[in-house]
């Protein structure tokens, strides 16, 4: 990986936040990889990533609320430990935040936004994976401890504002517990094969819109002289519907997808065609 540093960030916080212990162990793949997009890997393995050190301070501070929480933890606590899985031929790790019967906890330091929209469906995904390995684990050793029916995020968030609380789809507090679907054991394990053979493609698909973030067409209503839109709308006849309404100082403009993943999250984006060719449409 090579790091940029666009904003001067100080030696000491660079070293800090590319001093990194992640290890996913003895294994092929770990749960976070396995629901990331297969053709995002494959550039990965293929290419140099190149991401700038501001964008690990999320998981720099992520890290170190894990460490602080983890002290707080009864002794005998199953927590932050790695689970091994054969699937396909391969290894598969996933580490789970906690297990407090019956429940697999996972811990997220994360926008409000995210929670809002319900959660990312990347919770629901690895946290249900996650399962999968801890049932395992259990039919492997009889050991109780592991048999979850119950998945839980604890989200802590890292922009709350209290002068918003007050709304209804705002949280109250500057963390939350969101209570994950729990899916039947066979549709997850079923899952995870699907996701352990995207991987072994050796020329798997490029990302979908999904997998890339997309924010898809965006008609916006707005008024000559204003800055921000009065409403934004997925489809243009609802926009044209609105404009309707409104006097001839109203006009609907169209914004094309953005790709967030793509623009702010890949570190394999300079070399990957679907986003130079995304990139050369803007222009």
């Amino acid at each position: 990986m090579i790091f940029t540093n666009h904003y001067n960030l100080p030696e000491f916080l660079v070293r800090a936040l590319t001093s990194s212990h992640y290890s996913r162990g003895e294994s092929d793949i770990s749960v976070t990889q396995l629901i990331g997009p297969a053709y995002q890997r494959k550039l990965a393995v293929e290419n140099e990533g190149i991401q700038d050190v501001s964008q690990l301070l999320p998981a720099f501070i992520g890290t170190a609320v894990h460490e602080k929480l983890e002290r707080s933890y009864k002794p005998g606590t199953l927590a932050e430990e790695r689970l091994f899985m054969k699937v396909r031929g391969w290894t598969i790790s996933g580490q789970f935040d906690l297990i407090e019967e019956p429940t697999l906890w996972d811990h997220k330091v994360t926008s409000v936004w995210a929670y809002i929209l319900g959660g990312k469906i990347e919770w629901e995904r690895q946290t249900n994976l996650l399962r999968v390995l801890a049932l395992n684990k259990f039919v492997e050793t009889g050991d109780e401890r592991y048999k979850v029916d119950k998945l839980s995020i604890n989200v802590m968030f890292k922009d709350f504002a209290k002068q918003k609380a007050k709304s209804p789809d705002y949280p109250p507090a500057p963390a939350a517990v969101v209570e994950v679907p729990v899916w039947d054991i066979d549709h997850a394990t079923e899952y995870l094969f699907e996701r352990v053979k995207a991987h072994q493609d050796p020329n798997p698909p490029p990302c979908t819109d999904e997998e890339r973030w997309s924010t898809g067409n965006v008609y916006a209503l707005k008024r000559f002289g204003r800055k921000s839109a009065i409403k934004l709308f997925d489809q243009k006849f609802e926009a044209e519907a609105a404009l309707k309404d409104k006097d001839s100082s109203h006009f609907v403009e169209f914004r094309p997808p953005t790709y967030k993943r793509c623009e702010d999250f890949c570190p394999v984006s300079h070399c990957c065609p679907t986003f130079s060719e995304t990139t050369k449409d803007l222009f």
